[in-house]
């Protein structure tokens, strides 16, 4: 494709002696830079393209995007944009001959439940269509990787750069997939990741305060609560939670005269949760509930604990009525959609249970020990951390919560990366009131995770919060294989002999 349809499409200055050239690929990373490859220079939290302009240009990469002038010979083309980012975004999008624009968009944001709600959509479209002989009319894109007609590719971030975003829909494209649901971080729009995208539907579950806001994040609440109504700004429909106290700021944020339905379980809705009642087998914990449309009632059933878990199946409900699913076969899609590091249970001991889940803010560890409670086990026992290096306030809040429903506390290693984690732990700890000792500190996930086996009583509930679905922990920058499940069955085989 040639540089200047490129940098038309960014509404950016082409210089005209280079106008002609060939672009072959794109790329910000000067690593992959070669002949004929168009770099970006993306400034980031720690570092800054422009820096590696030179290592792309002694790689053969002769056409750049920037934000102020290179020190490069004259061969190479520069191409300035205000902002890089968004020059990405809207020249990815041309690149690969605008892919979004041939799919069903379905966006789902919020504090926590996106992941839950993005799968339980995916799985009821492909059910629904599976049954007419296609089951990969649907592909995702979140937290657990990008899933095209079953292939998961794993992600670094919940939204990928755009680059990755507009490769993936041109690979759906290709495939015959008609829907893509895109898990839209608050980050996705303050780093320009889905730029130009409008959604068929835009769903809010919730926002809660105190999680991701410092310095590689939000400034404040009010900017992390105004990133997530930018998927609102560029939605065509929107489905959102009523329970929350921002379900008001949302739907003013939609344009004007775009539709909109709610769903709730305390408050007035389009789609209202009734009867909600727990239940468990060998393999898992859920919940059954109705939920009261119109005139009419639907059964439901979810292999997911907790109040939180019906929220989320009623928002996908909601939102795959609104393409055209009927009720009937949402149901029964419903009735065994897993969610991937969402409350999975591991048999690890014959007399207790285990349990991986992705809690790692107050919110959804509260959702999590909440829900478990419930279910009155002998002692609930928590085993948590919390990230390095950000989410500072996150850390004794962690505590109160685990203090709050746990009989005892594991408090251990969650992606340190480059801080230590006696630092992290030592946060954490300050969070739990002077009066509580039901906890210990273990630094090494591992040995935490073999603790919590050898200590487990007949009738425990044991949470293992804050990896989920992750196989790795960041330490120093690298992600180290970490296999949560490997570890909690080896200790099981181990304790029990």
């Amino acid at each position: 494709m040639k540089l200047k349809i490129l940098a038309q499409a960014a509404g950016a200055p082409c210089p005209e002696e280079f106008a002609r050239r060939e672009i072959e690929e794109l790329t910000y990373d000067s690593r992959t830079a070669a002949p004929g490859s168009l770099f970006f220079c993306l400034r980031g939290a720690k570092h800054d393209g422009h820096e590696f302009a030179a290592h792309a240009y002694s790689r053969g990469c002769r056409d750049f995007v920037c934000e102020e002038k290179l020190d490069l010979p004259p061969d190479a083309s520069q191409t300035i944009a205000p902002n890089s980012r968004r020059a990405l975004a809207l020249m990815s999008a041309e690149f690969y001959g605008r892919p979004a624009d041939k799919l069903t968009l379905i966006g789902v944001t919020g504090t926590k439940g996106k992941t839950s709600v993005a799968s339980y959509i995916h799985q009821i479209l492909n059910y629904s269509s599976g049954l007419r002989g296609n089951p990969h009319i649907a592909a995702s894109i979140g937290t657990n990787g990008i899933d095209i007609c079953g292939t998961v590719t794993p992600t670094p971030n919940t939204t990928p750069e755009s680059l990755l975003l507009h490769r993936a829909f041109a690979d759906m494209v290709s495939r015959g997939v008609r829907y893509a649901i895109v898990e839209v971080s608050s980050q996705a729009y303050k780093t320009w990741r889905v730029e130009g995208l409008k959604f068929d539907i835009g769903i809010f579950t919730n926002l809660s305060h105190g999680d991701h806001i410092g310095p590689s994040e939000h400034a404040t609440f009010e900017e992390y609560r105004d990133c997530k109504a930018q998927l609102m700004a560029n939605s065509r429909f929107a489905v959102i939670d009523a329970d929350d106290a921002y379900a008001g700021y949302m739907a003013r944020a939609l344009p004007s005269g775009t539709g909109f339905v709610t769903c709730g379980i305390r408050s007035a809705a389009d789609f209202t949760v009734t009867n909600i009642e727990k239940w468990k087998n060998p393999t898992a914990l859920g919940v059954s509930f109705n939920i009261k449309h119109g005139s009419g009632s639907v059964a439901l059933s979810v292999p997911c604990p907790g109040e939180f878990s019906a929220s989320n199946a009623a928002l996908a409900f909601a939102a795959a009525l609104e393409l055209g699913v009927p009720a009937a076969e949402i149901a029964a899609a419903l009735q065994t959609a897993t969610v991937r590091g969402r409350f999975e249970l591991i048999e690890a001991l014959p007399y207790a249970t285990f349990i991986i889940d992705y809690a790692h803010n107050e919110l959804s560890l509260e959702h999590a020990l909440s829900a478990l409670r419930e279910y009155m086990p002998t002692r609930l026992v928590c085993l948590f951390g919390s990230v390095g290096g950000r989410s500072q306030l996150r850390r004794p809040l962690l505590a109160k919560v685990a203090e709050k429903y746990a009989d005892f506390c594991i408090v251990t290693a969650d992606n340190p990366d480059d801080e230590p984690v006696e630092n992290i732990m030592r946060d954490i700890v300050r969070g739990f009131s002077l009066g509580f000792h039901a906890y210990t500190c273990i630094s090494d996930r591992a040995e935490a995770i073999e603790f919590a086996v050898e200590t487990a009583r007949v009738g425990d509930v044991v949470l293992l919060a804050g990896k989920g679905h992750e196989n790795y922990q960041i330490i120093n920058g690298q992600r180290v294989p970490f296999s949560e499940r490997a570890f909690l069955q080896m200790a099981g085989r181990r304790a029990y002999v």
